[in-house]
């Protein structure tokens, strides 16, 4: 009896200083994360409320980050889990279904607004991050409003 007690502690102790040790580990894990994100936070933000100017580029994040460029894409790709160029070319899409839901502006402008210099580059990159072309997309925006 004393036996199988002592193997059911052993076993308890040793669970439970598997989870601390997990939980120590997600600590300092999450600490690590914040402090690279604060590192590129200024460029971050400025991707943010930049991302209309279509000479925005990860030399000009990466400037503002001040840290060189393959440092700044290994950071942000380490905390966003995508490359900063995906992840403008997101928020570019994000920003411009935002518009086209308004039925205001023609998707010429729309692509201008968000920061394509060309409409069929603007169409290729919305088609591939939503799945459908612009126009598709605002023919249900507004077949959805209808309703």
């Amino acid at each position: 009896m004393d036996l199988q007690k002592s193997c059911i502690q052993k076993n308890c102790l040793s669970i439970i200083y598997k989870i601390l040790a997990m939980l120590e580990q997600s600590q300092s894990s999450s600490y690590v994360q914040s402090k690279k994100l604060n590192l590129i936070q200024t460029a971050v933000d400025y991707l943010e409320s930049h991302y209309y100017d279509p000479t925005l580029n990860v030399d000009t994040l990466a400037h503002h980050s001040n840290i060189s460029v393959p440092y700044f894409r290994k950071l942000f790709t380490d905390i966003f889990m995508m490359p900063p160029a995906k992840y403008l070319q997101s928020v570019r899409i994000r920003k411009a279904k935002e518009l086209l839901t308004l039925n205001i502006y023609s998707i010429g402008e729309i692509a201008e607004m968000v920061g394509y210099s060309s409409v069929y580059y603007f169409s290729k990159a919305f088609k591939k991050e939503t799945g459908v072309p612009p126009s598709e997309f605002l023919r249900q925006s507004l077949s959805e409003q209808n309703l």
